[in-house]
């Protein structure tokens, strides 16, 4: 029998044969730069990722910001795909990205690496000292060792430089990401499926039937991430369906206007149930920062084989009574086992009690409002609601800030006859156009009828709908006459608000989704929605779209009918000039 000191020599040379054969070539780029932390957290990190298709052998490589370096450890090998994460502390970093990283900054001799908030550079060394690759960021005046040109623009606290895609040019163009992901921000792909069943509802109308028989349907869990949540029947629901199935439900803890009262009682009369509750918190005082801007989302996965996602908080707005008015949005219920792993996976992400933005409802630390009483709901009589159910259609799972702002543009860019726009409101991006309304007009150029339809409320209180404005702008920027925007005339449909984020293709595909036509919504927040393909759920949201639309108060507002209304003014005014000049003559 072999002596265990030579089996030991036999497996460090075994060791070193195959790591001797691992391909230097290759590339390890450098794709992802966070420099300027948070306030009070240590946790600056550069993420290092292998993009070719061998495994690398970087034992010995540096990272040097021309001041310190850090050192890579012997036997550190990247597969093809692989990435490295090299941070500056341990635990900060693992309580905002849920995972420790693969090596922390190190003194090297009497400097220690750093990167400073202000600008500075970041250079990957192989083992001979090579530069394998660069990055020079903020007011950083460096130039040469694999850089060219100016250096990559400056980003605020908690956000990340992250490369677009892999292109390598040694160039700031490198950098151009339409936006920069915050640090802990997921990165899901879209997730497509031909489901079992859709069935498409609305509010007002079904909404409340559906949610509540799904609830009181469900055999085994049910998961919800929702922005708000004070429903009474909803309540009622989920506390009884709380005793013998697993409920968990995340919520939004810094809504607009805080959490409300009524909603501490739903959650702490939930958490008596049985269910368990937890917030996507923010509050730097105590040094939580969120990962998300808001928990914007409104969806529910239930059973692991069916999601709910809808554009309505769980409000009785939102969801109001059968027969009652309430905020007009759009629903659907999709039956598909892939789907909802894929939506889970996206609520685990966000549960995750090791983020420090995910926190129990009772932490000591939080400032909430004291509970009220439990809402008392109204008479609530359950009817098994009839809604349109279409087999087989094909179904994509969007997320923000993850992947939906470029599945949006595409399904856009690729309209070829029609698109039916309804929204809260459009607004323009802080350093650019409203990158879809800038799709609107191009599609309208290319042929495409345009029809927008926005809420008419007078939000700010000042007088007038607030989206106003927006119409004139359309009216400046877009001359054709192709494209048609006019707001909803509530009253008269028995509309609270227009809260609904869809959109209707084609005739073809349908948006339904929690995300708002601003910066934020597809950027920063945490926002769910569904690309449904079927012509039979197109047809359903277009009949609602349509109704919606017809109006005898609210003149269509196109380029078109303002010149229609100028000549009919100028015949009138010519008209009345000649009738004054023969009664004068």
């Amino acid at each position: 029998m072999m002596g265990k000191r030579h089996s030991s020599t036999l497996v460090l040379l075994l060791l070193f044969i195959s790591l001797s054969l691992v391909s230097a070539s290759g590339t390890v780029l450098v794709d992802e730069v966070y420099y300027k932390a948070y306030s009070g957290k240590s946790n600056e990190f550069v993420h290092l990722v292998n993009t070719g298709p061998s495994s690398i052998n970087i034992s010995g490589w540096h990272l040097s910001d021309l001041e310190g370096n850090v050192s890579i450890p012997q036997g550190t090998v990247l597969g093809p795909g692989d990435g490295y994460y090299i941070s500056q502390t341990e635990g900060n970093f693992t309580a905002i990205m849920g995972f420790a990283p693969d090596l922390t900054f190190q003194h090297q001799g009497s400097t220690l690496f750093g990167l400073r908030n202000d600008g500075d550079e970041v250079l990957l060394l192989d083992d001979s000292g090579n530069v394998v690759d660069s990055i020079i960021y903020g007011d950083s005046e460096h130039s040469g060792d694999g850089w060219e040109g100016p250096p990559v623009p400056g980003v605020y606290s908690g956000k990340i430089l992250e490369r677009r895609g892999m292109q390598d040019t040694n160039t700031s163009l490198d950098w151009a990401a339409p936006y920069e992901f915050s640090i802990g921000q997921s990165r899901f792909g879209p997730v497509s499926s031909d489901a079992d069943g859709v069935s498409v509802f609305s509010s007002p109308g079904s909404s409340l039937d559906v949610l509540y028989s799904s609830i009181m349907e469900a055999d085994s869990s049910i998961d919800i991430g929702m922005y708000q949540f004070t429903h009474p029947v909803l309540f009622e629901a989920l506390e009884e369906r709380s005793q013998d199935v697993k409920v968990r439900i995340l919520l939004e803890g810094n809504p607009v206007g805080g959490i409300s009262k009524d909603e501490m009682s739903i959650i702490k009369a939930l958490d008596s149930a049985g269910a368990r509750i937890r917030l996507l918190y923010h509050e730097p005082d105590i040094h939580i920062y969120d990962r998300f801007n808001y928990l914007h989302a409104k969806y529910m996965v239930i059973d692991n084989d069916t999601i709910i996602v809808m554009s309505e908080n769980w409000n009785t707005n939102g969801v109001p009574y059968p027969g009652e008015e309430g905020n007009r949005g759009w629903g659907a219920v999709v039956e598909d086992a892939e789907l909802a792993t894929g939506l889970e996976e996206i609520f685990e992400f966000d549960w995750n009690p090791k983020m420090e933005d995910s926190v129990a409802w009772d932490d000591s630390r939080l400032d909430l409002p004291e509970p009220g009483s439990s809402p008392e709901p109204e008479s609530y009589l359950y009817v098994d609601p009839e809604v349109p159910k279409i087999e087989n259609a094909k179904v994509t799972l969007l997320a923000t800030p993850d992947n939906a702002h470029a599945q949006i543009l595409e399904l856009i860019e690729g309209a070829e006859e029609s698109i039916q726009v309804q929204q809260l409101y459009i607004r323009n991006w802080n350093e650019m156009e409203n990158p879809y309304l800038t799709s609107l007009y191009d599609a309208a150029e290319r042929g495409c009828q345009i029809n927008i339809l926005l809420d008419n409320t007078d939000w700010d209180g000042y007088g007038g709908a607030d989206n106003q404005y927006i119409l004139d702008q359309i009216q400046d920027d877009y001359e054709g006459s192709n494209l048609h925007v006019r707001l909803m005339d509530n009253e008269a449909h028995g509309i609270n608000t227009v809260h609904n984020k869809g959109m209707i293709v084609d005739g073809k595909y349908v948006l339904v989704s929690s995300i708002n036509w601003n910066e934020h919504s597809p950027t920063e927040n945490r926002e769910i929605g569904i690309i449904i393909e079927s012509e039979e759920a197109a047809s359903y949201y277009s009949d609602i779209f349509w109704d919606d639309w017809e109006s005898e108060d609210l003149p269509q507002l196109t380029i078109e009918m303002l010149y229609i209304e100028i000549g009919a003014l100028a015949f009138l005014m010519i008209i009345v000039l000649v009738f004054f000049i023969k009664k004068i003559g």
